[in-house]
């Protein structure tokens, strides 16, 4: 692609028509009034170097909107960069909340859990208890049975 041309530049920028209404006055002030259909133009040796110094002053107009422009649109990223980070700090507090949820929910089940088990314990030592009282009251049945009594003892 080749590079544009200072005109054609200034022919697809907004200041196109300050551009022409800027011309028409500078050169009616060096040249006169604008040249009717058919009558002599000026030399394009007196007229070229009154568009080089129009073109030299829009183009530096539209480098300094063309920096504007980057400077805003470095702008706008910063500020959806920030955005984006805010987010991010707003979802990490989330996850930390959630966390610390869990956290709390994760010592209220280790408790729950641990006194289940104590019950548990408990309860199978009530059995185990029983269990051996029964065994030793049929043990105590048997022996009464096989020895008729307290026969067996003298």
């Amino acid at each position: 692609m080749r590079p544009c041309r200072p005109l054609t530049r200034l022919a697809c920028s907004p200041d196109a028509f300050r551009f022409l209404s800027s011309l028409c006055e500078r050169y009616e002030a060096q040249f006169g009034p604008l040249p009717v259909a058919g009558a002599e133009p000026p030399s394009a040796a007196r007229v070229v170097p009154l568009l080089r110094e129009l073109c030299a002053q829009f183009n530096s107009r539209s480098k300094t909107d063309s920096i504007r422009a980057k400077v805003e649109d470095v702008k706008n990223t910063m500020m959806s960069n920030i955005e984006g980070v805010l987010e991010r700090g707003e979802r990490l507090e989330d996850i930390t909340a959630k966390s610390e949820t869990l956290r709390d929910q994760a010592h209220t089940f280790r408790q729950k859990g641990r006194t289940l088990r104590r019950q548990m314990c408990w309860a199978n030592a009530k059995w185990a208890i029983l269990l051996s009282l029964v065994i030793a009251v049929i043990g105590f049945v048997i022996f009464l049975v096989a020895c008729r009594g307290f026969r067996c003892v003298k």
